[in-house]
């Protein structure tokens, strides 16, 4: 992701999170096709993070490369995702997730 898409990227998701029914809860963004990462993008993915906890809604990365992760680190959002491994995947988030749900339950 990059400073080219990321506004766009931003743009769609909260146009999608607004459009469904019953309200979103967790956001995933698999960024496996997205080897790189630019300031830009992470700045957008910081302003994703602030806005979607306003509304109750918790963003989590899945499939990161290392270069993401560092810069992700370099950048103080690691803290804001609780973690970030290599070995997030979308199917460990949601796993995590679910688990979660049924312990509050």
């Amino acid at each position: 992701m990059l400073f080219a898409n990321a506004a766009k990227v931003k743009e769609q998701l909260n146009k999608h999170i607004e459009e469904q029914v019953p309200a979103v809860n967790l956001v995933i963004l698999d960024l496996y096709s997205s080897p790189l990462l630019d300031v830009t993008a992470a700045d957008m993915i910081r302003d994703l993070i602030m806005d979607l906890s306003e509304g109750g809604i918790q963003l989590r990365l899945a499939n990161t490369t290392g270069q993401v992760r560092d810069l992700l680190r370099k950048a103080g959002l690691v803290e804001k995702f609780g973690h970030l491994e290599a070995t997030d995947t979308i199917a460990t988030i949601l796993d995590e997730w679910q688990a979660k749900q049924n312990k509050n339950d």
